[in-house]
This record gives C-alpha cells, structure tokens and sequence, in this order.
C-alpha cells in the first residue's frame, strides 16, 4: 500500500542512517529567495543531524551554486521551485547542476516577474517539456494547497489543463507547511494516479529545515532520484506546528514587501482575468436555468388560467 511507505512521524535522521538509508529534506529555500537561511548554516546542520538536503528556491538556482561551491560531504540535490503563469508550484530536480543552470538561463531568467520569488511567465504546460529536455524529475508541489499554488485548485478552476498530471514525475505528498488534511488529500493522489512521490519541510527558516525528508538506500544524486522514478523511496515527517510557523510567515512577508506594489498590480490583474474566466460559464449557466424555470412556471400558470 502507498501509505505504508509515509509515516506522519518525526524523522530520527541517525536512526535511518543507521538502518542503511539516506534521508533527504526535498524542499528548502535559502536567503537567494524567500528566506534568510544561510547556506553555510543549512549545510552545517544537515551534516551535523546526518541527512541530505535539495535547495528549491524560487525561480533562482544561486542558492545550489553556493552550496556546490563549499564542496561539503553533504549530498545536495539540485532544485528549483517555479511559480508557472498560472501560479502553480512545480519542483524541479536535476541529476547534474549545469543541466539546472542551463535550464534557467534558457527557459526562466527572462521570464521572471518583478517579484523574482513569485510568478512567472512561463507556462506549465511548455515549461515542463522544457524541464523533461533536461531529464529533471519534475513534481507537484503541496498540490493541495488551498490557493493557487497547488496545481489541483488551478485544474478545478480551469486555470490549468488536468492533462498537466500526466507530464508530472511525482508528487510531494508530505509538505511541512501544509496541513494534515492536505497532505492526506496528496497521498491519495498519488495513489489515485499511480505517480511516484516524495516530501520536503518547505523550510523558510533553519528551524524547520529537515521536519520531512525522503529517504531512500541511495547515496548520491543520481541514484537517488532514480530511486523516486522507481518508487523505491519512503517518506517521513510531520506538518509544521503553527507557532512553528510564525517565524516563517514574518521572513515570507519582509521578503516580499520590497515587491508589493508590483506584486498586488500583477496577482489583481491575473486574478480579476481567471475569475472571470471560472465563473462566466457558471453564472451563463445559472441564468439559463432561472430563466427555464422562470418559462416553465408561467406556462403551468396559463394552462391552470386556461383550464
């Protein structure tokens, strides 16, 4: 069963090691996006708790640099986080860092808004064929999500093509920001649609930084994502705590503040133009339907008149 290998528990890093696995937290940002985690201070606490780490900031990739710079024995996958045109988060993992570079200097650099941390121009669809060119694993990030940025609202909306779930590698069904409930709801959509998956704290402070990792026997990148592809992994963590959520909150808001104005400009337009795209046909629908019951009253009316 899918859910035999999920435990909502709280990782003991040491102890996985020693069973013969390698834990990995799938989902950090550093201070090269929406945080202030130092990478030295990211890698200091991953070899001090012995688990590995995939650095996903926002639409930007100088974070993993940085990391692959300190030559640390800490394995560090390659990642991004990208928020498509339709606002949706995807995560992106790669098997070599040049190919993540190569990637966004190609495909995402060009394309950011003026908010870097927020959406982009790029749309799902195209960019994950561009991120398959590349061989990267490419997931649904906290797919249930109650904005935007779980790719389910987006399908229910119309916003995003329920074909997108077939061109997606995994899904992250264990996010530590997000709520049992949702998480849940991910699992079962991982089991629903057959896809592999994994999870990740989604660390915005340092704090939260391995609440959830993936684990697998593997023990260097390539192997280890290829364990995903085959679903030869397990997950394990729990849902951040809310007081353990408030930190992150006041980094997310000071980070984006500088971007308000652009941000507010940007998201009202998109949001104005989606929501009208969603409930057009519904309120159509609706008055259709007042409007044959409205037809069919006043025909019973003038039949009881008539008769």
């Amino acid at each position: 069963m899918l859910n035999s290998r999920i435990d909502f528990l709280k990782p003991d890093h040491r102890a996985l090691a020693d069973q013969g696995y390698h834990p990995v937290d799938m989902h950090i940002h550093t201070r090269y996006s929406d945080s202030y985690t130092h990478v030295g201070h990211l890698l200091r606490k991953a070899r001090k708790k012995g688990f590995g780490v995939a650095i996903t900031d926002h639409n930007e990739v100088k974070g993993v640099k940085d990391a692959l710079s300190r030559k640390s024995d800490v394995l560090i996958i390659p990642g991004m986080e990208l928020t498509t045109f339709e606002r949706a988060h995807l995560l992106f993992y790669f098997y070599d860092y040049h190919d993540l570079e190569a990637f966004y200097l190609k495909h995402v650099e060009k394309k950011k808004t003026a908010n870097p941390y927020a959406f982009t121009n790029c749309h799902i669809q195209e960019i994950i064929d561009q991120g398959h060119s590349f061989n990267a694993i490419i997931a649904a990030a906290h797919p249930y999500s109650p904005s935007p940025m779980g790719i389910v609202r987006g399908i229910k909306r119309g916003y995003v093509p329920e074909s997108v779930l077939d061109s997606l590698d995994s899904i992250e069904v264990l996010c530590g920001t997000h709520t049992m409930k949702m998480n849940l709801n991910a699992t079962k959509l991982a089991l629903e649609t057959g896809k592999p998956f994994h999870g990740g704290s989604d660390a915005h402070t340092l704090m939260e930084v391995g609440k959830v990792v993936t684990y697998s026997e593997a023990d260097e990148v390539g192997s280890f994502l290829d364990a995903i592809r085959r679903k030869k992994n397990l997950v394990m963590g729990k849902p951040t705590t809310t007081l353990m959520k408030l930190p992150a909150y006041a980094t997310l808001s000071q980070k984006h503040l500088r971007y308000l104005r652009p941000t507010l400009k940007t998201k009202t337009v998109r949001t104005i133009k989606d929501g009208i795209a969603y409930h057009r046909p519904r309120v159509k629908a609706k008055v259709s339907t007042i409007k044959k019951r409205g037809k069919a009253s006043l025909d019973n009316l003038s039949d009881k008149i008539s008769g």
